[in-house]
């Protein structure tokens, strides 16, 4: 599904980012949660941390990319 307003500027970007962040993140952290409980390692949840924090960072680094573009376009007269 896609958002009307999610692409106007960048703050509305960065909303949109980190509530799907934290919308995935919250069922990687339960699936976590079952695999722990079915298989009695900490794998499952190593790996579903490692996925959230490549997943926030990529966000983060496309944010800062995209806000560095809108400064250097205002910059231009």
């Amino acid at each position: 599904m896609r958002s009307r307003y999610r692409d106007d500027d960048v703050n509305m970007r960065s909303v949109w980012l980190c509530s799907r962040n934290d919308v995935a993140a919250n069922i990687g952290v339960l699936l976590a949660a079952v695999g722990v409980a079915l298989t009695g390692t900490a794998w499952p949840d190593i790996v579903v941390g490692l996925l959230i924090a490549m997943m926030f960072g990529s966000s983060a680094f496309g944010e800062i990319r995209v806000a560095r573009h809108q400064l250097r376009v205002a910059a231009v007269p």
